[in-house]
């Protein structure tokens, strides 16, 4: 008897929460790794089909090889609305760390073809303070209005023919406006990992709000190499329609009624 008034109190919450709807401050915010696509290189939708919200990529199809270059030059930006970088490195709301910029055209790198379908020779986001250190690489990657309750960011690694491997850690992180929360997941790949043809590392947000933002850490694990990342790809997540929330809540009443007959 205990169980089925359980039962029949969730559903009547599920039915009630899907016509009311759940505020977002009642969310918890978590981050998850939800794991990896090793060796691939299209993100197109003839092959990953991710990114399909917005990406970033740094230093994109330079023509010759160039570094310490400003972290948006040359980068191909389409990310969503409700993700607001500050590439100002004179701003106090600066998105990345203080030593970071770009590197491109270095032919040993890997072409990538990016979620649009642009195939080119990839760059890098170079970060000097996480040799062989943890670093803020990205310290403060805005989300603005709009930001869905669920979506996934994927961290493109292993393109520069070993020579930015983020082989020690590689941490995606976000921290809410008011402080409380500051989630972090913790990756620690080794330099065996790393072969020189491109990885993608998705990590899953849920919860996070207009405010928050988005950090991510490296670390080469290696002195003298400089860890770094080829770019970020964004996806959201579907949420339940209320109508969807309602079946399920009326299938489980549903359920329950049959179980007291």
């Amino acid at each position: 008897m205990i169980v089925k008034k359980i039962l029949w109190l969730a559903c009547c919450g599920l039915a009630i929460v899907s016509y009311a709807g759940i505020p977002a401050a009642w969310a918890q915010k978590t981050i998850s790794h939800e794991g990896a696509f090793i060796d691939a290189t299209d993100y197109s939708d003839a092959g990953l089909d991710i990114g399909n919200a917005g990406f970033w990529f740094a230093n994109f199809g330079s023509t010759f090889p160039e570094d310490g270059r400003l972290v948006d030059h040359n980068d191909q930006n389409s990310l969503p609305s409700w993700v607001l970088p500050d590439f100002d490195p004179n701003s106090s709301d600066y998105s990345f760390g203080g030593q970071v910029t770009s590197s491109g055209g270095h032919t040993p790198w890997n072409f990538l073809t990016l979620p649009n379908g642009v195939n080119a020779l990839s760059g890098s986001l170079v970060d000097a303070e996480a040799d062989d250190n943890s670093n803020n690489t990205i310290k403060r990657l805005l989300l603005g209005p709009g930001v869905p309750q669920s979506f996934l960011l994927s961290v493109v690694i292993d393109n520069t023919n070993n020579t930015h491997d983020p082989a020690k850690r590689v941490r995606a992180r976000a921290e809410s406006a008011d402080g409380v929360f500051d989630e972090k997941v913790n990756l620690e790949l080794g330099v065996a990992a790393f072969n020189g043809i491109a990885d993608v590392h998705t990590f899953r947000y849920d919860g996070w709000e207009a405010g928050d933002f988005i950090k991510l850490q490296l670390n080469s694990g290696v002195a003298g190499i400089d860890a770094g990342i080829a770019g970020l790809m964004f996806d959201v997540i579907p949420e339940p329609t209320s109508a969807a929330l309602l079946l399920l809540g009326g299938l489980g009443l549903s359920l329950a009624g049959r179980r007291r007959q």
